[in-house]
């Protein structure tokens, strides 16, 4: 990976202002409904992380590295919204919506977002609406930072090749095991087990965000071969448009 010169990287920064800016005042996004003073602090956050990443030795990687962070963070809510007809995925079954106020006293992220102080939720709904928010703006920066990933040329447009949308797949159903795995709930995984007990197909999804921040520009392809060549078989992702 090489990094951008300084008039790359303000061209970056700039297509990302031009994306924030459309997508805070676009009626049919939900961030367009936030007050102004919001507006303009939440896009002046994104935009400051930006240009510090796009600062650094490596960018692409720099932004590899923000871009999978927040993917993260908002696929762990948005497996606890889904309802089974919305899954989109095997793997992701939109059952554990039911056992939010469950998962709220065994899960301490969970327990956490609805602690001491929040305000009082009687529905299932209205939690999975509160955190449902809260991935709306975790995606906004997860979608800021694949504009600067487009914009640095880190991307395929063959959707089938391309690495962000199976690494968001294989995130959410890292997140959906480990959620039913605390509520004492089947896997969603198959059944094979390596040592301590983890399931082997845990490690081979684990695997995927290890290839992309170790820099490989085609961490998808690799991923595939690498699913393949351990667990003997076919990878569930390889070939599909995300």
């Amino acid at each position: 990976m090489h990094p951008p010169g300084d008039g790359q990287a303000r061209a970056v920064a700039a297509q990302v202002r031009q994306f924030l800016d459309f997508i805070v005042n676009e009626p049919s996004e939900e961030l367009s409904a936030i007050t102004g003073g919001n507006k303009r602090k939440i896009v002046g956050e994104i935009l400051s992380d930006v240009a510090e990443n796009l600062a650094r030795p490596d960018p692409v990687l720099s932004v590899r590295r923000r871009l999978t962070n927040y993917v993260t963070l908002t696929v762990q809510d948005e497996v606890l919204t889904l309802t089974p007809e919305e899954a989109p995925f095997p793997g992701i079954n939109g059952t554990l919506r039911l056992r939010l106020p469950e998962l709220a006293s065994v899960n301490p992220r969970v327990r956490e977002f609805f602690g001491v102080g929040s305000p009082r939720l009687d529905s299932v709904d209205q939690m999975a609406e509160r955190l449902r928010a809260r991935s709306v703006v975790f995606n906004l920066w997860a979608r800021a930072y694949n504009v600067a990933r487009i914009e640095l040329g880190d991307w395929d447009r063959d959707k089938r090749r391309d690495w962000l949308g199976p690494f968001r797949i294989a995130q959410a159903i890292l997140c959906e095991f480990a959620y039913r795995r605390d509520l004492g709930m089947p896997s969603n995984l198959g059944p094979g087990t390596g040592p301590r007990g983890v399931p082997v197909e845990f490690m081979a999804y684990a695997e995927f965000e290890k290839m992309v921040l170790e820099g490989h520009r085609g961490p998808r392809s690799l991923w595939e071969e690498r699913w393949e060549n351990e667990l003997k078989g076919p990878c569930p992702l390889k070939g599909r448009e995300f």
